[in-house]
């Protein structure tokens, strides 16, 4: 697993359990969990390509 890989997936489960935090405290929202996922992987992947270094520069973070 390259380092992309498991970047994007430690963001993937960070996400998924924030997303199911706020639809815990927020019931009355209706959330589609798998939109969601899928809207910010594509963001991240459009991010990558814009900036292929942006995992690095984020570890500076």
């Amino acid at each position: 697993m390259t380092e992309n890989e498991n970047f994007l997936e430690q963001e993937e489960k960070f996400l998924k359990e924030l997303l199911e935090k706020y639809r815990t405290e927020n019931q009355k929202e209706e959330i589609n969990l798998e939109k969601e996922i899928q809207e910010l992987e594509e963001e991240m992947k459009r991010m990558e390509e814009e900036n292929p270094n942006i995992i690095e520069e984020s570890k500076d973070f």
